[in-house]
Order: structure tokens, then sequence, then C-alpha cells
């Protein structure tokens, strides 16, 4: 305690009075009831002082209210709404001793509880086991669920307010946050204060809704669970704002990528808890505490909710093992001993139920760039026991990989460089897949690569049927049949008419040998996407009620899909009839979805095993000098595409995705701050942004319309976003700007997509810059407007070709391979990637364009987009602004995966 001291005499009756700070004051006024001791620590809303009660000679913790919340709370109100507090009574929630007024400063008074708070234990630990995060977590609840009873809603919850004593979970600061709330009223907003922690705060929390229930502490209190389980909050990010920012439009990470070993029933309950809609949680906290434990919750089954999966640990094997140890190779052989008899099951339409759900990683050669460029990366054979896959050849190329289930060596398959989709043939012993502009086969034994057909237009996926025939779908052109051995080709059909439907896409040939499984698009929206079977025997499409944007297979009666967010769901369907006759369930999350393509990065065998890669890994943006150095340029690490650095080169536009969804962001390097410049949750792709030469607008290809299209928008927000190229008959799918900003170079969807030009004002009749029977894309123009440099694949492999601009003689600038062109300041060099690194071609312009040299900069290891340029050059051309992925691929294999489909299907009907 405090005491005044009277000071030295100055003059007669004059004394010096020692100044005293709030805390001294407030002591000086409460001493007839608590000596304070020491400051325990400070929090978002008070300070904490550990105190003896003198009353009950008993510890307590004092805390303070800050002095700038208190100023502008109503006291009054503030200690009537506190009382509320003190009317719960419950083992697992600190009580409310006390409150009141001194001196002017707010103060409330709970037990002093000897031990810790989970935060401190987080800290120290990380990661709890997952038998402590799942107790602590029901404790928790088990508080919660008493206080809604009784009509208080925590607001805060968080490691900070949970006390852990003798080990078991004390929940701090009931309805402290919502007295403050209350008693603040309108002023908290005008001060800028703001209560709760980002990380745990709910969506609705997060933008400040008006009505809050119940349901935004079961939202904290999962984001809680998630960190105990995997060692870091859901959402996280630099700033308050990006942390926001991914609470409102990021699905977290799944808890079982990281930690494989935490029960797929806790998983389950964890990420129920965390979704956006506070409809979609678990309507109780008891709910959500019996989920966690593995119990069956009475009202999953509720029209609308989502259903339990199973709790029998026999389907839920989750080992990180290495093919290369002797005992798991044992192992995977004798699991793979019983496909013969699986195939049988499946053939029948029956699926044995005695297998075990074996789990383990898979390394690709070359990193994860290639899961972002490719169609169809990941290929499983129909009895399970192959993996074909596209990684990294020896030269630094794209090529197919195959690689058995009891053999740990991948073989690269000859004759596949620069494939960028793969598929099984049905008696899998030959893959189908595309590069050089044309269909193409290969033996999985080895052998001659052989060519099938020329593709015919835009590809949009291939598959293989068991009528001998390849299905090729031809973006805007509906789905064709090719003979295998070649041929010509046959319309199959185009899917029944719908505002906007353009594209059937990702075609899958099902086992029966007639039915083809599609995705039927609306411009490649994947928010429109529907799946619809043809049958190649009558040619008719029929779409199905079912929203999806991938079907990866039908078995046991089930049709399996992915979502635009990276879902894999699984609903109840008649083959014959080709109707959904049940309600889809989820059955596996965060899988790898190409947000332009639609494809997800995931292949399912007729036995029911499953290859898929996890999605949205983050990459940094970085600028790397010509030796390959790099230094960071954009903190936060998102899922980045197409970077472009605005005119003057303080700006940079770039694609961030985010599951179902692209929308281009423009950072700011100097300040360090980013703005959207698209708006988000519509589903929309919008990506592969291109400045205007004055550095007002960004334009961008777009799937908002019919079809695809090019918008633009000024860069500071000022204007709408508004059409640049639109049209009911065309697809534009990359588009930049002439430097006289007079004309713009685009690729347009033709049979062979076109690289295009038009001036946007008085003559605008598109002219051609390249439309060979070969794809050409990625046009861009020189920086004194005489030259454009594109790709083409017309030769069999991607080229750099450079012309006259608009049109004239052509030189090729690469030599073995090469692709995303992009041009330095001063139109003296040329950059582009081949197979293994950056080239930069130096070149002439007077009186005709030659390559005078090349220089090889630095291995490729960045990543890679196949449609549009992902990096560029500075100002000054000495630095290339790169994307780094910060992870490896991960990429599982699952055998006998669908024994946990239908174990969960089990569980719900139960």
């Amino acid at each position: 305690m405090v005491r005044a001291a009277r000071g030295p005499r100055e003059s007669p009756g004059v004394y010096y009075r020692p100044v005293t700070t709030p805390v001294e004051q407030l002591a000086n006024a409460l001493s007839d009831r608590y000596r304070i001791e020491r400051e325990l620590g400070q929090g978002g809303m008070a300070t904490v002082y550990l105190a003896e009660d003198v009353r009950h000679l008993r510890k307590v913790a004092v805390k303070v209210v800050h002095p700038e919340l208190t100023a502008v709370l109503g006291a009054d109100r503030f200690l009537s709404e506190i009382h509320v507090t003190a009317t719960l009574q419950h083992p697992h929630i600190l009580a409310l001793f006390d409150s009141g007024q001194a001196e002017g400063q707010l103060f409330y008074v709970m037990p002093f509880i000897e031990g810790e708070s989970l935060r401190a234990r987080l800290d120290r630990e990380r990661q709890l086991p997952v038998e402590d995060a799942v107790r602590l977590t029901r404790e928790v609840a088990s508080a919660l669920d008493y206080a809604h009873r009784h009509g208080v809603i925590h607001r805060d919850i968080k490691p900070e307010n949970i006390l852990l004593h003798d080990g078991q979970a004390i929940v701090a600061d009931f309805g402290i946050a919502l007295a403050v709330t209350k008693a603040g009223g309108g002023r908290l907003t005008q001060t800028g204060l703001s209560l709760g922690t980002p990380q745990y705060m709910s969506p609705e929390q997060a933008t400040g809704e008006r009505t809050i229930d119940a349901r935004t502490d079961i939202y904290s209190l999962g984001a809680v669970a998630y960190e105990m389980l995997t060692g870091e909050p859901p959402h996280t990010g630099n700033t308050v704002q990006a942390i926001i920012a991914r609470v409102l439009t990021e699905r977290p990470r799944n808890i079982r990528v990281g930690r494989p070993n935490v029960p797929e029933h806790v998983t389950w309950a964890v990420e129920r808890a965390l979704e956006k809609l506070p409809a979609d949680r678990w309507a109780t906290a008891r709910e959500f505490s019996d989920a966690i434990e593995g119990k069956a919750v009475s009202s999953a089954t509720r029209s609308g909710a989502r259903t339990s999966p199973t709790t029998d640990t026999s389907s839920r094997v989750g080992w990180k093992w290495r093919l290369r140890d002797p005992l798991i190779l044992g192992l995977a052989t004798l699991a793979l001993a019983g496909t013969a008899f699986g195939v049988g099951m499946w053939a029948t339409g029956r699926a044995p139920a005695d297998q075990t759900t074996v789990k383990f990683p898979l390394t690709l050669p070359g990193g994860p760039s290639y899961l972002q460029t490719t169609i169809q990366s990941l290929a499983m054979s129909p009895d399970g026991s192959l993996i074909a896959f596209i990684g990294r050849g020896s030269r630094g190329e794209q090529q197919i990989y195959a690689r058995s289930l009891n053999d740990p060596v991948a073989r690269p398959l000859p004759g596949t460089e620069g494939a960028f989709t793969v598929f099984f043939s049905p008696d899998g012993k030959w893959l189908g897949f595309v590069a050089g502009g044309r269909l193409r086969k290969v033996a999985i034994d080895g052998g001659t690569a052989l060519s099938v057909a020329a593709m015919p237009g835009l590809y949009g996926g291939a598959a293989w049927s068991g009528h001998g025939e390849f299905i090729y779908s031809m973006v805007s052109g509906g789905l064709l049949a090719f003979p295998e051995n070649g041929g010509a080709s046959r319309k199959i059909c185009r899917a029944p008419s719908r505002p906007g439907t353009l594209i059937e896409a990702l075609p899958l040939a099902l086992p029966d040998g007639e039915t083809v499984l599609f995705t039927s698009f609306t411009s490649q929206n994947n928010a429109t996407a529907r799946l619809g079977a043809a049958s190649l025997k009558t040619g008719k499409c029929t779409l199905l009620d079912v929203p999806g944007i991938h079907a990866l297979g039908v078995a046991d009666g089930l049709l399996i899909y992915a979502t635009a967010e990276g879902t894999v769901m699984a609903v109840p369907y008649d083959a014959s009839s080709k109707r959904i006759t049940g309600t889809s369930t989820p059955v596996l999350s965060d899988v790898e979805v190409n947000q332009t393509t639609g494809s997800a990065q995931a292949a399912l065998s007729t036995t029911g095993s499953l290859v898929y890669a996890s999605g949205l890994a983050p990459v940094s943006v970085v600028l790397a000098d010509h030796r390959g150095t790099i230094q960071p340029l954009v903190a936060e690490a998102r899922a980045y595409a197409y970077p472009r650095f605005s005119p003057d080169g303080r700006k940079i536009a770039l694609t961030i995705a985010s599951p179902g969804q692209r929308d281009i962001w423009v950072y700011d390097i100097p300040s360090g701050t980013s703005t959207r410049l698209t708006a988000a949750d519509d589903g929309s792709v919008n990506e592969r942004p291109e400045w205007t030469p004055d550095g007002k607008r960004v334009l961008y290809r777009t799937s908002k319309e019919k079809r695809a299209s090019i918008w633009w928008r000024p860069a500071d927000l000022s204007e709408r976003e508004a059409p640049l190229l639109s049209s009911d008959r065309e697809d534009y799918f990359e588009a930049v700007m002439t430097p006289d900003a007079g004309g713009i170079v685009y690729q347009l969807d033709t049979a062979g997509a076109d690289v295009m030009y038009r001036q946007l004002a008085g003559d605008t009749l598109p002219r051609p810059i390249a439309n060979s029977p070969g794809i050409e894309s990625m046009g861009r123009v020189s920086p004194d407007g005489r030259w454009v440099a594109y790709v083409s694949e017309e030769s069999g492999r991607d080229q750099v070709i450079v012309q006259p601009f608009p049109t004239g003689a052509r030189t090729q600038v690469s030599i073995g391979g090469g692709r995303e062109p992009v041009w330095s300041r001063d139109g003296r060099r040329l950059f582009y990637r081949d197979d293994q690194h950056f080239v930069a071609a130096n070149v002439s312009t007077a009186p005709s364009f030659s390559v005078t040299s090349r220089e090889s900069l630095f291995e490729d290891s960045f990543l890679r987009a196949p449609f549009h340029a992902n990096y560029d050059v500075s100002l000054d051309g000495s630095k290339l602004l790169l994307l780094k992925p910060t992870q490896e691929a991960q990429v599982m294999v699952v055998h006998n995966w669908l024994a946990e489909v239908r174990a969960k299907l089990s569980k719900q009907q139960k």
C-alpha cells in the first residue's frame, strides 16, 4: 500500500505533495478492502494486479479498466452490466467477486488462480497432446454452454482468457466484453478502440455485426482448439487488417495435413465450429463438445447440417511413414494383395468392407510448381496400384512419372516431355496426355509415345473411355471423341441450354464404358459450375442437381466430386437413370483446385483409393538479381499469381486466390499496403492483371459475364470496374495494352487459340497477329511499339516468337523451348523461361530484329503459369519480380479411402 508523505517545508503553510500515479491513487482508495502487491500483466481492456483481500485473507486479481476505455464508458451502465457475470456459478467459469469505481477508475475483482494461462502453455509447448486439447476444449465448451443458457455471451474467448488451474480450464472475463460494448455504445467506434482479438474473432464480430449470438463464442473456441492442435491460430497475418481479411475470405488449412494423427472426427468438429456463417456452425457449445469427443450429435441430421464422421479408429490410420522402410513396403504389398478381390467387388457395385485405410505422403520431383500449371497433374490406375503424375524431368521440363505403390522409385516416361495433363486407359496399361498441341498416349511400361490427334481447340480436359476413345473437352466447343488409334472426331453433345452455359470441361469416363461425367461452366465461372452426364451411346447430355466443379468418380452408388472451395463431396447417385438420389456430404477438405480451369488435383481409382494434393499453398513475392540472389518484397505469403509492376515501379498488381475465388489486388511498395481492386465472394475468377501505359488503370481477365472477358478499373478505385473487351460469341483470356494506349493485344478462344489485335477507337476491326493451327498465347508488345513477342506451339513445342507489330516475318527467339516472354523497359532484352532457367535474350531492332546473344541467368525454381507471364522485370532491368513457393507440395495417397467415406455415411445414418 502506498501512503502519502509530507514533503519538506518551503514556507509557512505550504507543503509539497508527492505526485501519485493513478494506480497509487486506486491503491489508496481501496486500501481498506484490497492491498495491491504487484502488476501481473496487461490485456486489451484492463491491467491486472495481484492483491490481497484484507477482509477474507485471500489472493485476488484486481482488473483496472484502461483509462482510454474508461473515458468513453458509462460507468454506471458498465457496473450494472458486469453484475450479470456475478450470477454465473460454474466450475469452469472464473467468478466475479467485486466491482466498482474508485478515483475515477473502473475495476472488477476475480479470484487469483495459481497456475498459468493457456497462452503461456502454448508459448512453451506450441502444440498440445490431442487428448489435452480435446479435454480443454470440452471444459471451455461446458462453461460456454452454461453461460449461453443463462443469456451471457463471452465475446472474447482466446488463450489469454483461459486459465489452467491444476490442469483444468477456467474461463475468465465472462461478460466483460459485452458490458464494455453496451456501456460504450457508439463511442467505442468513434475512438477506434477494438474489442476482441482478431485471430479468434468470428467473421460477424470482425465485420461489426450488431446482432451477435452464442455461435460467435463457438467460432472463437474452434479457433483456440485449432491452435492447440496445430500450433497457430487458423488465420494469421502481419496486420490486424490482414488477419481479418483472411477470417472473412479464407478457409483454414486442414488440421490433418500438418498433424495426421489428429482423429478425423476431431478435425471435422473444429472445422465446423470455424464455418464462416453462424448457421453452418454447431448450434450449441454442447454439440461442439459432443462432436469433438466423438459422440453422436442428435441435431446433426437436421436439414442443412453437416454430418458427423466415423469415430472408428480403424479407418483413421494417420501414420507419416516412408515407403523405403522395409516393414512399410511389406504392409503396402500386403494391402495391394487384396486389390484383385476389390476390383471384382466394385464391378458388382459392392465394396469390400474389411480393408484397412493406409495413407502416405508422395514427393513430386521438381517441387510444387506444376500443380498450378497443369490441368490434371495426378492420375491413379483403375485398380489403385499405380500413380502417374507430372513432375520436373532431368532437364527441367515437365514430364510424366509413374510409380507403383510397392516401389519407392518413380520412373520418368520418355516421350512425355512438355505434358500438362495425364490420365489412365481403362485397363491401366496406357497413359493419355497432352503435349506439343497434340493428344498422345504412351504405354505404362515404356516405349514410344504415340500421337492420337491434333488438339482441335483450347483444351479443357480429357479422359479415356472403355469404348476405345479419347474424350476431349474443347473450351466453348463441347465434348469430342477421338478413336484411341487416331481418326476423325465425333461430337458427343452439348449440355442442355441454360443462361450463359458455354463450356463443358473436365470429362471423366466411367467404368461402364457408356457414361462420361463433365463440368458445365458459365464462362468458367466456378460459382456457376454444375456436373453433367453424357451418354456415349445416345449422345444425350444431362445436367445433374449438383453444383460441383470436378467429378472424380462413381463407386458404391456414390458420386464423388470436388467443389470450388476444395472440398470433396459424396452424394448418392443412380447410374442407370443418371440422377442424384440423396444429399451431398463433405468427406475431405483442402484439396488443390486450379481456380482458372476448375480442375481439382485429385484422382480416384475404381477400387476406392485416392491421390490428392492439398490446396492454396502460400507463395512469397521476391526480387531476384541476375545471379538468382533473392530478397523479399511483400511481407505476407499468400496464394499469389501474375505479379506486374506499375509503369513507375511503385506498385504491383497481382492475383490473390482464396477458396472458390480469385481477385486482383494492388500492392503499394512504399507503404506496404494492399487494396483489393475486384469484388470478392461472388465466385468469379479475376486474374492476369496488366497496367495501362499511364499507370492509372489495371485491366484483367474476368468470368463475371456469360463469356470470359477483359475488364478494367482505376487503380485508385475512383470508378467502378467496367468491360473493355466483351462479347456474347467469343471468350477473351488475356490482354495487354499497346505502349501508345491506342490498341490492345489479346488471346481469343478460337479453334487454335489465336493472338489478336484491335484498336480501341476508330477502326476497331479485330486483326490476327498469330493464328496458326497451333495455340498462340502471351502476346506482349515491345516498348517502342514496333515488335510483338508471343508463344507458339505450332512446331510441337512452346517457343518464343517475335515479329513486327502487328504482322510480318517471324523470328524464333528461344532454342530449346520457351514461354512467358517479357520485354525489358528499354526494349533491348527479352526475358523468357525455358525448361530449367530464366533466359535474357539481347536483341537488336535495326535495321531488322535479331537476337545477338542469349544469357542463361539462374535456375528456375519459381512458380510458373501456363497461360500468362507469372513474373515481371524491374524498371532498370536488373531484377526479376518472382513468386517463390514457401513449402513443398503435399500430395497424399490414401489406399482404400472409400472405406472412410462409407464409415462416415454409416455414422450419419445412425
